[in-house]
């Protein structure tokens, strides 16, 4: 199965031979004992950087992609941090080293970082990583979600003071902390995140909850529901609202609140990204925006994405 996926993945390159595939290592399930491990010695860093060389180009990968999820936490212990900044100088050194001596195509190193701008120091050495990264993909999502008690949006692009994640508060976190703009990636979800409102009522944000909302029928995840399945509540007659200074859409089904993101929140990201100078655009994921086109026309997040950069920029 992975070997049929890695050789659709390559086919691609046939109509752009210009796209860049790289590979993903970690995500929240993975969490950090295996990192741990692997930063404890000098000698597992190379082995891995030598490993993971042979095994990229052996697959037709243009790069990879460290998900750490995350150093200093989840069992990870405080020196992490620095250990991690070292895991990348391995991988960077030799990834340059073999393009130099023996002539392969040069490998792309990118990670994958917390979002919330209170841990950008905690967790990350943010001006010595971007020595060593292409760029950095900033989870700029699951700020909120049915572990709280109240209603709160996942990916809200601005806020008042008293809101704590946002996305142009993670994004100016990790410029502020020395990472150049044009390295920072911002992440825009197509999944939606869903509350079971506490008596029915709601007031948009910080509504009162009593856990998450029920699962979607196709994805049958509690607390999430995908683009498509979002599109289809409101075919049915869910309840539309924006929350106007957060820039993001919400609606109610019955006792379910879902936050999510529409084409208009996502062109105004896609403008702040372009006006602000920072990198550019990654979505979580693919899979989940309305490919069979039941709001319409098919991937319309996606195509947003890339209109609105057509339109901007050219």
């Amino acid at each position: 199965m992975t070997a049929k996926l890695y050789n659709r993945l390559r086919a691609l390159k046939v109509d752009n031979p210009h796209l860049k595939i790289l590979l993903s290592l970690g995500g929240w399930n993975m969490g950090s004992q295996k990192f741990t491990k692997l930063v404890s010695s000098g000698d597992n860093m190379k082995a891995f950087a030598t490993n993971a060389m042979k095994y990229l180009h052996d697959k037709g990968f243009d790069g990879l992609d460290i998900d750490w999820e995350f150093p200093t936490r989840r069992g990870s212990p405080d020196g992490d941090k620095q250990r991690f900044t070292e895991l990348l100088r391995v991988l960077k050194h030799a990834f340059y080293q073999e393009h130099f001596v023996h002539r392969n195509k040069n490998l792309m190193l990118t990670v994958a970082v917390s979002a919330n701008p209170g841990v950008v120091a905690t967790y990350y050495e943010p001006s010595k990583i971007s020595q060593y990264v292409d760029f950095f993909n900033v989870m700029t999502y699951d700020f909120h979600g049915g572990w709280e008690n109240y209603t709160g949006h996942h990916s809200a692009l601005d806020g008042p003071d008293s809101e704590p994640f946002t996305v142009k508060k993670s994004a100016t976190a990790w410029a502020n902390h020395g990472v150049p703009k044009s390295k920072i990636m911002i992440g825009i979800p197509f999944t939606a995140h869903t509350f079971t409102l506490k008596d029915g009522n709601h007031t948009g944000i910080g509504s009162p909850t009593i856990g998450a909302g029920r699962a979607g029928e196709i994805t049958k995840q509690k607390g999430s529901l995908a683009y498509f399945e979002v599109c289809k509540l409101l075919q049915q007659g869910a309840e539309g609202h924006r929350l106007v200074d957060y820039h993001v859409p919400y609606l109610v089904d019955g006792d379910r609140w879902v936050g999510y993101d529409d084409e208009k929140s996502i062109e105004e990201k896609v403008q702040y990204v372009v006006n602000e100078g920072f990198g550019g655009i990654f979505v979580w994921a693919l899979d989940l925006d309305d490919f069979s086109g039941v709001c319409g026309k098919q991937f319309p997040l996606m195509n947003k994405i890339k209109d609105t950069f057509a339109h901007l920029i050219g």
